[in-house]
């Protein structure tokens, strides 16, 4: 008889879900002596031995290169980052070779070797449970087969791969790249609905016995009993249970996702014996402090909170984008620190200066806005524009950087982002500060030496010109900056101007690094011109 093939496993989780990570781990290595369990962190990092047999990865370290990591983070929220990593991790660790992978999602439990997972994962490659094998009735309890169809066919808080999966985890990794969203009415829900594809497209087994990924929803056909120290699911050794949707915090509710009249609750004393174990796993590994952690994808280094409308948004304009062959929309996780992002969202369209791109897309997907603002994308926007800034704004949500007229930084940001954190370049760094605040280039010229011949470069927008340019001049001339001085100011009427300008920039005075042309410029911050001198070259080129 040959031996069980060794069988690794893994989860993903953010911080809020360390003690689910921590159950989940403990009770796989206990049943599987010797295998590795790894825990995929999406907001944190990654290297770390969380403890036996147990080892933490970064989303770096599965494959994907930092600007398609930052792509995914900008278009999906905590449970669809969740679910679209799964395939690239399973395809890093099936690479190790050491033979099959079982994905568990974090709240289930294994209660006994996962021996059927381990061998048909080695013989088929692919192991998939549905998340029902019987008939459902059709009486209006929840779920019901109608409920299943909607969020597909298999439930993906497990699945098994081994050698020869290749070809399936790429194929869904290219599909979860861009289309892993909760869209039920589109048809997507997350990961699972691309899998009813997968019996088609791939050999694969289809893991029927009772006791394996039991759960609220296919309960109503499998009995739970007490066997010896152990329980049984319809007369098979329980596996692993699936704890979807239940909580210590609501100790009662089998799962928060029987939304209505549910079709199991915990009368049953075997059933709600385990829940209430499942409970105690929890509190026991931190459950309390674990669940206070906010999500890091959700908050900017600029202070910017991304919101559903800013991903739905980002997501069809990147879709666009790769489609036409056309210049991508900027990153909310991108070197700037998300300030491209927010210009991004700030700037107009549809040919109207007052109605910024984040505004058209709040307006667009909001039934209640449309109705009460009919003519705010096609005639006079402003009756939509007043009521966000009386009060319709903490109605929808629209956060304070991204109200009609707003130019200053993100809450929260640090002071040094003077300029409205929206520009992503040195495009358009300081102009108007300067116009307003002589002392801006004040400070400058105490700072640079008359022979250091130092180019500033500021952009002055072209719908600007004709007032900020006089104040400009004022401001040059005040802090003695003058036709004269070997200190020279160049001014660009438009971001095609910077390539012309960049051979002659020495540095920058801009509150984030600059990008495009001027991306290997020496840059600083007002208050550290005093380090100008050690930052130049040691030849300096007037600028012309």
């Amino acid at each position: 008889m040959s031996p069980t093939p060794r069988l690794d496993a893994c989860t993903i989780v953010a911080r809020n879900y360390l003690a689910h990570a921590r159950s989940v781990a403990e009770s796989f290595l206990e049943h599987h002596p010797g295998a590795t369990f790894t825990v995929l962190l999406i907001d944190g990092e990654g290297g770390e031995r969380a403890g036996s047999g147990v080892e933490v990865l970064g989303v770096t370290e599965i494959g994907l290169d930092a600007a398609e990591l930052g792509r995914m983070a900008t278009l999906y929220d905590v449970v669809e980052i969740a679910t679209a990593y799964k395939p690239f991790l399973l395809r890093h660790l099936l690479g190790r070779g050491r033979g099959p992978v079982a994905y568990l999602d974090p709240d289930i439990v294994v209660y006994t070797p996962l021996v059927e997972v381990a061998e048909l994962a080695a013989e088929r490659s692919i192991v998939l449970t549905p998340h029902t094998t019987e008939p459902m009735p059709r009486d209006g309890l929840v779920p019901g087969e109608t409920q299943i169809l909607s969020v597909g066919v298999y439930n993906l808080g497990f699945v098994a791969v081994g050698p020869g999966a290749e070809r399936f985890l790429d194929w869904w990794g290219e599909r979860l790249a861009r289309d892993c969203i909760n869209a039920v009415t589109q048809s997507l829900f997350v990961d699972q609905r691309w899998v009813d594809f997968v019996p088609c497209y791939f050999d694969c087994a289809i893991l029927r016995d009772a006791g394996h990924n039991v759960a609220y929803w296919n309960l109503s056909s499998r009995r739970v009993a007490r066997w010896g120290p152990g329980h049984t699911v319809n007369g098979r050794p329980l596996r692993f249970f699936h704890f979807s949707g239940y909580s210590p915090d609501r100790p009662h509710e089998l799962s928060k996702f029987q939304a209505g009249r549910a079709r199991i609750t915990l009368d049953d004393p075997v059933l709600a014996e385990l829940c209430a174990g499942y409970g105690r796993r929890l509190l026991d590994r931190g459950y309390a402090e674990a669940r206070a952690a906010r999500f890091g994808g959700d908050q900017l280094p600029n202070g910017l909170h991304l919101d559903g409308t800013m991903r739905r948004l980002y997501r069809r304009e990147l879709l666009a984008a790769e489609r036409a062959g056309h210049p991508e929309p900027p990153s909310a996780f991108a070197a700037d620190g998300g300030d491209g992002f927010l210009a991004w969202l700030r700037a107009p369209v549809g040919g109207r200066p007052d109605l910024s791109r984040y505004l058209h897309a709040l307006w667009t997907g909001h039934a209640g806005l449309q109705a009460a603002f009919p003519e705010a994308t096609t005639g006079d926007p402003h009756g939509y524009l007043d009521w966000l800034r009386r009060e319709g704004a903490a109605q929808v949500g629209v956060p304070a950087e991204l109200l009609p007229g707003a130019t200053g930084r993100p809450a929260g940001h640090a002071r040094e982002t003077l300029l409205a954190g929206a520009r992503a370049a040195v495009d358009q760094a300081f102009a108007d500060e300067v116009a307003d605040d002589p002392a801006v280039l004040g400070h400058y010229a105490v700072h640079v030496a008359a022979d250091d011949d130092v180019s500033l470069v500021l952009l002055l927008p072209a719908d600007d010109a004709s007032g900020l340019e006089e104040r400009l001049l004022a401001a040059v001339e005040a802090a003695g900056l003058g036709d004269d001085s070997p200190d020279l100011l160049a001014v660009a009427h438009a971001p095609e101007d910077l390539p012309g300008l960049a051979h002659a920039a020495q540095a920058v005075l801009t509150h984030r690094p600059p990008v495009g042309p001027l991306v290997a410029t020496p840059h600083l911050r007002v208050e550290e011109l005093d380090r100008l001198g050690r930052l130049l070259p040691t030849e300096r080129r007037r600028a012309a």
